[in-house]
């Protein structure tokens, strides 16, 4: 898969460098810094680095190829993210991720089925390589976030766990934990996702390290 990302911030870093840890996608960065690419370029050396407007079609054009299936705009401006996302599904480009904080922007986009918004509580790595997939999650989150534990809980037939939101799953541990993933039926799917833990289900829950 070919995914393209829009901003060579932390975000986008973090993002590409799990890509490239995977060798599963092929990755083009954009930014509009020449130093910020430079700086991109030497870390990423598999990737493919365009200086350039993210929003501008000559620029996406660029950044494009036959097998383009994603973009991801984290730029770390709503207003620019918006834009750029809008550009690239007017361009053809199948699946669009965008990261937006300012509620009137989030509204915007989802009304106009812009594509994916993020959740800006949550891990914005997380989020975007969730719903690419190809990645495992648990290694993502290691990845991104180095002082942190997992804990993996399967809900058996019998657990007390069935039938509580993800987010009343955190009051039946000692420990302050928050629910990252829930993986039912073979996929991934974000707490804000699910309304019940069922029989099967398999639960990641982050705990902050010491």
């Amino acid at each position: 898969m070919h995914v393209i990302i829009a901003g060579g911030g932390k975000t986008g870093r973090r993002l590409a460098q799990l890509f490239q840890n995977h060798r599963r996608h092929k990755v083009t960065l954009i930014d509009s810094n020449p130093r910020q690419c430079e700086r991109i370029s030497e870390l990423f050396p598999r990737a493919d680095i365009v200086l350039g407007d993210v929003a501008h079609p000559g620029t996406l054009r660029e950044a494009m190829s036959r097998n383009t299936e994603a973009f991801v705009a984290v730029t770390g401006e709503d207003h620019l993210n918006l834009l750029a996302a809008t550009a690239a599904k007017k361009m053809g480009i199948g699946r669009i991720i965008l990261r937006i904080e300012d509620p009137g922007y989030r509204e915007l986009a989802e009304v106009t089925e812009l594509g994916d918004v993020l959740e800006p509580a949550m891990s914005i790595s997380a989020q975007v390589v969730t719903r690419l997939g190809g990645v495992d999650i648990a290694e993502l989150i290691h990845s991104s976030y180095p002082h942190t534990e997992l804990m993996r809980v399967v809900v058996t037939d019998d657990s007390p766990l069935v039938g509580l939101s993800p987010d009343a799953v955190v009051g039946h541990y000692r420990k302050k934990v928050y629910p990252i993933l829930v993986l039912r039926g073979g996929a991934h799917r974000l707490p804000n996702d699910v309304e019940a833990i069922e029989k099967g289900d398999e639960i990641l829950l982050w705990q902050q390290g010491r």
